[in-house]
């Protein structure tokens, strides 16, 4: 599942990249297309500059779960395009656990050098 990107964030883009590398990983791997378990209720600044407690911060209670009858009792694996400090994954993993979800993971395409 892909970590979503605040809605504003995707306009301004036109795409999402996590999305687009969840939807290729699928495929390859001949699995269903990735569902949309969660939702960004609210942006935040660009993580690039900051330390990894300020990244912490900035995501908290960044994402919400749809809908916990999709996640209860299921594993769970979360798609981003990078890794610094691992502050998006453990924000986006939060909420997925607290709805019941037996195991969150947590996979990148790359991993940024310097924080962790």
């Amino acid at each position: 599942m892909p970590i979503p990107l605040h809605w504003r964030r995707r306009l301004v883009r036109g795409y999402d990249q996590a999305w687009l590398l969840a939807v290729h990983a699928c495929a390859a791997g001949g699995l269903p297309s990735p569902r949309s378990l969660l939702r960004r209720i609210r942006g935040a600044p660009a993580q690039s500059k900051l330390s990894a407690a300020a990244r912490r911060e900035n995501l908290r209670g960044a994402f919400t779960v749809r809908d916990p009858c999709d996640v209860a009792g299921r594993t769970i694996v979360l798609v981003d395009d990078v890794v610094t400090t691992g502050a998006t994954l453990a924000a986006a993993a939060l909420p997925l656990r607290a709805a019941g979800a037996i195991a969150v993971y947590g996979v990148a395409l790359a991993r940024a050098g310097g924080f962790v």
